[in-house]
C-alpha cells in the first residue's frame, strides 16, 4: 500500500522541480537581454566619449582662436 504521503510529496516536489525549470529558463532569457542592453551601453559610452573629446576640442580651438583674434586688434 503506497503511503498518501508520500505522494502528496511527490507531487510537490515535481511542481517544485517544474517551477525551477521555468525560473531557470526566465533567467537565462533575462541573463540575455542584459548582455544585449550591456551591449548597447557601451556603445552609448563610446558615443558620448567621443562627442565629449570633440566638444574640449572645440572648446580649444574656440579659446585659440579668440585668443589670436584679440591679438590682431
Amino acid at each position: 500500500m503506497e503511503n498518501p504521503y508520500e505522494q502528496a510529496q511527490n507531487a510537490l516536489l515535481g511542481r517544485i522541480v517544474q517551477n525551477v525549470t521555468r525560473l531557470s529558463e526566465a533567467v537565462d532569457n533575462l541573463n540575455e537581454r542584459m548582455e544585449e542592453v550591456n551591449k548597447e551601453n557601451s556603445d552609448l559610452a563610446v558615443i558620448g566619449q567621443m562627442f565629449s573629446s570633440y566638444w574640449f576640442s572645440s572648446q580649444m580651438y574656440l579659446q585659440t582662436t579668440r585668443k589670436s583674434y584679440s591679438d590682431k586688434k
